[in-house]
């Protein structure tokens, strides 16, 4: 891949990681936790339910005052007390993170390459980075530095992604087939780093099997005891 292309994005997302985990937990709370069970909540009860997250109370605001922002929660105010609940939009987000994460036969390819490619003045520096890090996050890979490609039909989502940063006349989504040079295999190469994705699914796999080995010590010492 080209990469002085990757090296760029993914500096860039080591600068915004604090700001990204934050949302990126919210939207997870919401989707696992707090969308089956009304759909609000208020922030007090945010703050605490995100604490073993290792979350501030401040980190919380600020991801919700953000998200609200760029219009995926709502407020509703009760006296003092605010309480959150996704929109509509957020909604979709949140649908669209439990299809990609919990999808388990995902459909057969196509053949075809979606591309999305913008031109979005320096002016609008903070909203064209916000848009990367959404396509990053949604597993698009960077064929240059504004044009951006996935095998999969995301259209419709990212449409709605563009629109939520004010962003929907600076963009153009096409659908085309990859005639070369090289095969699509090629194609992957350049715009994903796999090496590196590789080194990031062993990392995740590896830390998450010894948090799952550590509760399991747990659970087998609380049993023991009782």
């Amino acid at each position: 891949m080209q990469k002085s292309v990757y090296n760029y994005y993914t500096a860039s997302q080591r600068r915004g990681q604090p700001e990204m985990r934050a949302r990126s937990l919210l939207f997870t709370v919401y989707g696992d936790s707090i969308r089956p069970h009304g759909g609000e909540i208020g922030m007090r009860s945010l703050i605490r339910l995100m604490a073993p997250l290792e979350l501030s109370p401040r980190a919380v605001r600020a991801a919700v005052s953000r998200i609200a922002r760029q219009g995926w929660l709502r407020t509703r105010r009760v006296g003092r007390r605010a309480f959150y609940s996704l929109t509509p939009q957020g909604a979709w987000r949140v649908e669209q993170g439990v299809r990609r994460v919990y999808q388990v036969d995902p459909a057969p390819w196509d053949g075809r390459w979606r591309l999305l490619t913008y031109a979005i003045p320096e002016g609008r520096r903070r909203a064209r980075d916000r848009l990367r890090r959404e396509l990053t996050w949604l597993g698009l890979g960077p064929l240059s530095r504004s044009t951006w490609v996935t095998p999969h039909n995301l259209t419709d989502l990212l449409s709605e992604i563009a629109g939520a940063h004010g962003l929907d006349g600076n963009i153009a989504i096409f659908e085309a087939a990859h005639l070369g040079p090289g095969q699509d295999r090629a194609l992957v190469e350049r715009c994903w780093d796999l090496e590196a994705i590789g080194a990031q699914y062993r990392a995740f796999t590896a830390a998450t099997g010894r948090r799952a080995a550590a509760l399991q010590r747990r659970l087998r010492t609380r049993a023991i005891s009782d």
